[in-house]
């Protein structure tokens, strides 16, 4: 499924329309699409039900469901509170509505709120501008707190940047077409959207490629059966230089998950300090024990690292390793050396983002894993604008620095140097907790010592990291989960 802007939803709608499914033909299949599942998902017979209407093709398209939930054995009312429909395709689905569904004054609906059992939000949709609701939009909307379903967007978010989320008329679910919209996944927006449901109503894919649609949301991993024949070279090794003292935590997450998502052989240098910790919690990793120079890793050990190096097919660098003088040469000597696909992640990041030429310098295909707060030390920017301008700033850091991008946080972004976008829409806040982002290092690393392409381990690892979360979740519930619940429920997906 593909996300999309506004502009390109329109080029798709224009796409469709020159293709025979005409603008109103669209409106129709929309409104139809979405009264069919509030029908099957609200058991509407008997039910009072008021869809709050705009005065644009949001609004003809709450007219169209009217008719439909009406003749589902429900009580539809609408309301107007913009007045009466501008456009020529809504006046039509006004003048088609059922005369049967209701017309009430926006006051007389705002008195009666509370005995709705059904509230639809179909006012602005794509076409908001960014004005906060007022007049009597913003009375019903304070009147009604929140509405039962959405059509398209929720009333007072703007589509392509999610802003407005302070004002707008939350929903418990939102009724999309064709294609979700970036609103829909972007951090804060995505709250007050709800349970997206996209609908089909008539618009290709092939007519929202064409619109010039690039971003994809991210889909379950198909990995091949393994062969009977198989041994442990098959699966590739993969080599970890993480942790320092105190951090042994972040050394045994990653590595833990990297063996539960199958790597066949697993390298975990470490610290002096924390051999021992290490050795118990990770029995079936080889470690490669080195002497610590102030509790970290020391640059003279370089050759046993680069030595290892040699009979890996994946390195990942960084986590809880600590930035010092010594570890910043450790990385950059890593990575200008590394022929295999290296993961470069927390502090892996930070001390790139000291030197970020580092990342020019590279000839093997790396991965950066950031949060936001990584993210914005990398541009040299604050993490607000990172968060709200996600798309773009992963999109062109991978461009500018020949790197693929895995951007953190509700709604996992992953961007490759060749411009090609993907979006984890799975996943729950029981993930925002220290020690995630190194179990999502380790099923990466694992995946590309395995052989996945970057792209594919990537967008494969978001997946996979996201739904052993909610299945954590499942479980145990988002407060009481922990990052080593998520590498006990990644064998329901693998």
């Amino acid at each position: 499924m593909y996300v999309v802007d506004k502009a390109t939803m329109q080029l798709a709608e224009g796409l469709a329309n020159s293709s025979g499914t005409s603008f109103f033909a669209l409106m129709q299949n929309a409104g139809a699409a979405a009264a069919d599942y509030i029908i099957k998902d609200n058991n509407v017979s008997g039910k009072k039900v008021l869809i709050i209407c705009g005065k644009g093709n949001n609004g003809g398209d709450g007219f169209v469901m009217a008719s439909h939930i009406l003749a589902a054995g429900a009580k539809v009312f609408v309301t107007l509170p913009l007045g009466d429909p501008a456009t020529d395709i809504s006046k039509k689905a006004f003048s088609q509505m059922d005369k049967k569904v209701a017309v009430l004054a926006t006051d007389e609906a705002v008195a009666e709120i509370n005995s709705f059992d059904v509230i639809i939000d179909a006012v602005f949709g794509t076409g908001f501008g960014g004005e906060a609701p007022s007049g009597k939009v913003q009375d019903i909307f304070t009147a009604a707190k929140k509405s039962n379903y959405a059509v398209d967007i929720p009333s007072g978010l703007e589509c392509d940047n999610g802003k407005g989320y302070a004002s707008a008329l939350k929903t418990d679910c939102t009724l999309t077409f064709a294609a979700k919209k970036l609103c829909h996944v972007l951090p804060k927006s995505a709250d007050v959207c709800g349970n997206v449901v996209c609908l089909d109503i008539g618009i290709s894919e092939e007519q929202l490629v064409s619109a010039g649609a690039k971003i994809k949301e991210n889909e379950r991993p198909i990995f091949e059966k393994r062969p009977k024949t198989c041994h442990k070279n098959t699966f590739g090794t993969a080599l970890t230089v993480t942790g320092s003292y105190g951090m042994s935590g972040a050394a045994i997450l990653s590595a833990k998950a990297a063996l539960r998502t199958g790597v066949g052989l697993l390298k975990v240098a470490c610290i002096e300090e924390n051999y021992t910790a290490l050795a118990v919690s990770v029995p079936e990793a080889i470690l490669l024990p080195l002497k610590s120079g102030g509790k970290t890793y020391r640059y003279r050990d370089i050759d046993r690292l680069t030595d290892a190096l040699k009979s890996a097919s994946a390195l990942l660098i960084g986590c809880g390793l600590s930035v010092n003088e010594d570890t910043k040469k450790i990385i950059a000597t890593l990575l200008e050396k590394s022929d295999v696909p290296v993961v470069l992640d927390a502090d892996g990041i930070n001390a790139a983002s000291l030197d970020i030429q580092l990342l020019k310098n590279v000839k093997a295909p790396v991965i950066i894993t950031p949060h936001p707060a990584e993210m914005a030390r990398l541009i040299k920017t604050d993490t607000a604008t990172v968060e709200a301008n996600r798309f773009k700033v992963a999109c062109d850091f991978s461009r500018e620095y020949g790197v693929y991008t895995v951007l953190k946080g509700a709604n996992t972004i992953i961007a490759s140097p060749s411009g090609r976008l993907t979006v984890g829409t799975n996943g729950n806040p029981g993930l925002a907790s220290a020690g995630s982002g190194d179990v999502l290092s380790g099923i990466l690393t694992a995946l590309l010592a395995m052989g996945l392409k970057p792209y594919e381990a990537a967008t494969s690892a978001v997946w996979l990291h996201a739904a052993a979360g909610d299945k954590a979740k499942e479980l145990l519930g988002e407060r009481a989960m922990l990052p080593s619940d998520v590498i006990g429920s990644l064998h329901y997906f693998l």
